[in-house]
């Protein structure tokens, strides 16, 4: 019992002490077990008081030195209230991320500059394997040499495609050409005679087209018919002249041909018994004939030499008519054959034909002479037989 009421007497001072500890000497004790729950509470939030309490006192010594550094570090800040210095360090925060953020952009590219600077030094030294493998030295030789094929190449291009529009003819006339400075000049030349053509051809356009006008005025006037007529009588007239200058041309190529057809040692006889009739069918007046290579010619009693075609026509015939008798009576002495001229005399003059027919009557005692013409006088010159013919 004593230790009951010894133990009832310390809890009664312990209900004291909580009493005057919380303020419920007020209280009657039967309440206390109804605020039991409110000093529990009571004892939580003082507890949590003390610790808040502590904390804001460890909280305020931290800033106490943040503010010591801050004055040491920024001295600017230290005398800042809280907001300025709050916001200040806020933006710096902002650029310390910001800065770190850079740094790691930094370490990124440092690192991707590392690895370019790697793919660098490797591409040059494949460069410089590159260009000892060609005997080069620089990079500007390799171009230099590259441009000079390029040009090349593009030159041989220019010049295949120059070469297809030249053609075969005009490329291999082109390769006649030395240089460009003869060639310049071959261009110069053919420029102005194209200059020159070109002007003969506006003056022949000219002239056309006036002769046009003046066709046109000669068709309205009636001219053109008369002016046709004349054309007409002067293309018959270079007929007959055509046919005379051909008749003269055969004869003597009749004579040039009989007198190669002489042979060997008669040729000279021939020559020597040709130039004897022909003086004594022109009364001397040429007196010797001669044969060369490429023509025959005649000698003048004055000593001048002419050829055939320098002859009248006359004087040409009257030679025809030498050298085939002369060839007739010289190959007699070979082959008897006779001689027989069909009115050969009609263009001569009358003293031509004495001077023929007197020929004929004095060869005619060395071959047969047979001689058809109408010419009647013939009859007191003929010392053989004459027959006149009737239709």
């Amino acid at each position: 019992l004593r230790e009951k009421g010894r133990l009832i007497d310390d809890l009664t001072n312990q209900l004291d002490v909580i009493g005057t500890a919380h303020g419920l000497g007020h209280v009657p004790v039967e309440q206390w077990s109804a605020t039991q729950a409110a000093i529990g509470e009571w004892e939580r939030l003082t507890q949590q008081l003390e610790t808040t309490d502590t904390q804001l006192a460890t909280i305020a010594q931290k800033v106490t030195n943040f503010r010591q550094q801050l004055a040491t570090v920024l001295p600017k800040l230290a005398t800042s209230d809280d907001a300025t210095l709050w916001q200040q360090l806020a933006t710096i925060v902002r650029l310390k991320t910001s800065l770190k953020s850079q740094e790691s952009e930094l370490a990124t590219i440092a690192t991707r500059l590392t690895h370019d600077q790697a793919a660098v030094t490797s591409a040059q030294q494949q460069v410089t394997t590159f260009l000892r493998t060609r005997n080069l030295q620089q990079v500007d030789d390799f171009y230099d040499r590259y441009q000079v094929q390029r040009e090349r190449a593009s030159q041989a291009k220019q010049q295949a495609a120059l070469a297809a529009q030249l053609g075969p003819e005009n490329l291999a006339a082109l390769q006649q050409v030395s240089d460009l400075a003869a060639l310049q000049v071959q261009l110069q030349q053919a420029q102005a005679k194209q200059q020159t053509v070109q002007a003969q051809l506006d003056h022949c356009t000219e002239r056309l087209a006036t002769l046009a006008g003046q066709l046109a005025h000669l068709t309205t006037s009636g001219t053109q018919a008369t002016l046709r007529q004349r054309r007409q009588n002067l293309v018959t007239e270079m007929q007959t002249t055509t046919e005379k200058w051909l008749v003269d041309r055969l004869a003597s190529q009749w004579i040039e041909t009989t007198l190669a057809a002489a042979s060997g040692d008669r040729l000279p006889q021939i020559i020597a018994q040709a130039s004897e009739f022909y003086g004594k069918l022109t009364e001397n007046r040429y007196t010797k004939i001669e044969l060369t290579s490429t023509t025959l010619q005649v000698q003048k009693q004055t000593g001048e030499w002419r050829t055939v075609s320098q002859l009248s026509r006359g004087t040409a015939e009257q030679l025809d008519l030498a050298v085939k008798l002369a060839f007739a009576v010289v190959m007699q002495q070979q082959v008897a054959m006779p001689l027989i001229i069909d009115d050969g005399f009609v263009n001569f003059d009358e003293r031509r034909r004495q001077a023929a027919y007197a020929l004929l009557a004095e060869i005619s005692h060395k071959i047969q002479v047979i001689l058809l013409t109408a010419d009647t006088t013939v009859i007191q010159l003929a010392t053989g037989r004459v027959s006149q013919l009737s239709d």
